[in-house]
């Protein structure tokens, strides 16, 4: 979020912030989906203790996918702004 300029209006900054956070959410759900499918470690904790949730391997794709999903699409957004306004 180190873009934000002083002179940007309020609703660029909400709607950067929301986009981010969503994208962020959106993304450790699919890390989370992508660790139980993908990982046989991760499918073997599922199988056996049912504390999936906790696992940190779980967590290592969750936390790995919500940072690359929510800056892929920040920065999309960003290169949007700057394309059609000529914000520089």
């Amino acid at each position: 979020m180190s873009w934000f300029k002083p002179e940007s209006s309020r609703g660029v900054i909400v709607v950067a912030f929301v986009l981010a956070f969503g994208i962020a959410i959106v993304g450790s759900f699919a890390g989370y989906i992508y660790a139980g499918v993908n990982d046989i470690q991760v499918r073997n904790v599922m199988l056996i203790g049912r504390g999936s949730a906790e696992s940190t391997a779980i967590w290592s794709y969750a936390v790995i996918l919500s940072t690359l999903c929510a800056t892929l699409f920040s920065g999309a957004y960003y290169a949007f702004r700057l394309w059609r306004y000529h914000e520089v």
